[in-house]
């Protein structure tokens, strides 16, 4: 069954009955460890029915008749049902194999992006988040996430390929971080300007701390 939170992390968990093959597909993708991410991918794109059950679960005979289908484990599906009884919040994911890097001090001109991530992208270094703060007297501080194993890699690369390079003041590496990300429909979001849309978008609000 999907709980959302997850259990292990707190005992305020809820399950949920249903959520679509898009929104499962997106916390599959971002680390909920519910189901994996082609399990969601090919039933979505055959439309097989996927039903998430408890594996300790011994209060059921095993017969997939209605009964079982409108009351146990969650259900995925294609259909997004009554908008307006779906949470804006449909799931919650995190990450702790994160690692943030902070390049400061970067000068705040055209190209600065490409310059500091295409010797990390040479080195087969995948990065997840970037943000880049707003410019303070022509200079800014450039941050990306990273897998907390390429940590150390990433930072030899910036070092010796980057930094003197770009004219950065310095940089910076922390791996005692998490990234939360709330999966949330556009459809939810959009109630309250009474928009609609025949699929249910989704928007994924990560943080990272």
């Amino acid at each position: 069954m999907a709980f959302i939170p997850l259990t292990r992390v707190t005992s305020k968990a809820k399950k949920l009955e249903k959520i679509t093959f898009e929104e499962m597909l997106e916390m599959a993708s971002l680390g909920s460890k519910i189901l994996q991410i082609r399990s969601v991918e090919f039933a979505g794109k055959y439309g097989v029915p996927l039903r998430v059950l408890s594996s300790f679960d011994e209060n059921n005979d095993g017969s997939f008749d209605q009964e079982f289908q409108d009351n146990v484990g969650t259900l995925i599906t294609i259909d997004e049902g009554d908008n307006m009884e779906q949470a804006i919040i449909s799931g919650i994911a995190f990450n702790r194999d994160e690692a943030k890097i902070v390049v400061r001090g970067v000068p705040d001109h055209p190209g600065i992006a490409s310059a500091i991530l295409s010797p990390i992208g040479r080195a087969n270094i995948e990065i997840d988040m970037i943000v880049q703060n707003l410019s303070t007297n022509g200079t800014t501080d450039f941050t990306f996430t990273v897998n907390r194993t390429d940590m150390d890699k990433t930072m030899k690369v910036l070092e010796n390929e980057v930094k003197d390079e770009i004219g950065a003041k310095e940089i910076l590496a922390n791996d005692e971080v998490v990234k939360v990300s709330l999966v949330a429909s556009v459809c939810a979001l959009m109630l309250v300007l009474r928009a609609s849309c025949s699929k249910p978008l989704l928007k994924t609000i990560s943080i990272f701390k």
